[in-house]
């Protein structure tokens, strides 16, 4: 390369760093670490700065790897972990570090399940005609019956009677799902009153609880209803919310219930 091409290439470069230093009033020269900037001051000296990094805003897409997260500050030094704290409730879990300069954190957003989230918002205001009724136990809810219980099964060989010879019980306030319907098969097993799912509560955390749910069969809509009994949705998120809190014991950080 001729001295001349170099000459042009180094007033290049200084012009570059001119329209630079005039735009945002700090020159960043190539080959520095990227806290280091240089100020002109007005009287045409160059001055050298060190610039603070930015607060860090990490996000996480599980619980567990949130915790290695954390755990990987750890590794570097206790004194960071010092000035950090872990919250976590059932919106997410966060991780607050808080530094001379700045404060960093880290989140991980708790996605709730489509089958929770079904049943928590939906199941008590829907009602399901027969093929329907299937195709929420087949696909809405994979996964989520006993292996032996044979519920699908059941429903989908139930026919409906035509006649009015159908007799309901009433029982508890409502009809008795033990009750014999008219199927294609004589001495069809009865209908179960009450099944239990194992239903995952959140999408990106592998905790699942236990939810007792009724099957309320009305012969003269014709329709199904699936219904989790009281209680038993609060239960499976205090459960869900154990097993983070178990889960976050594994990282360095002080944890507390809530957020910051």
């Amino acid at each position: 390369m001729s001295d001349q091409q170099l000459n042009s290439d180094a007033i290049a470069a200084v012009a570059a760093l001119a329209k630079e230093s005039m735009r945002t009033g700090f020159i960043h020269r190539p080959g520095d670490p990227p806290h280091i900037v240089h100020q002109v001051t007005p009287d045409g000296k160059v001055e050298r700065q060190t610039v603070e990094p930015l607060p860090l805003d990490s996000h996480l897409a599980t619980p567990e790897a949130f915790v290695e997260f954390v755990k990987a500050i750890g590794s570097v030094g206790t004194s960071l972990i010092a000035n950090s704290t872990v919250f976590y409730s059932e919106v997410g879990l966060v991780f607050v570090q808080v530094l001379a300069e700045r404060r960093d954190k880290a989140t991980c957003l708790l996605d709730r399940s489509e089958q929770f989230e079904w049943l928590e918002n939906s199941a008590r205001k829907q009602q399901f005609k027969q093929h329907d009724f299937i195709r929420l136990l087949r696909i809405n809810l994979a996964g989520c019956l006993p292996g032996d219980s044979g519920l699908l099964a059941l429903v989908r060989n139930l026919k409906w009677s035509t006649s009015a010879t159908v007799t309901g019980v009433v029982q508890q306030g409502r009809e008795s799902m033990g009750k014999q319907i008219d199927s294609l098969v004589n001495g069809e097993s009865a209908i179960p009153e009450e099944i239990t799912l194992t239903v995952p509560v959140f999408a990106n955390y592998g905790f699942e609880a236990i939810i007792r749910c009724a099957i309320d069969v009305s012969p003269a809509e014709q329709v199904f209803r699936l219904v989790p009994y009281p209680n038993q949705l609060e239960l499976a998120k205090q459960g869900a919310m154990a097993a983070i809190r178990l889960t976050l014991t594994k990282q360095p950080a002080p944890v507390f219930f809530g957020s910051p």
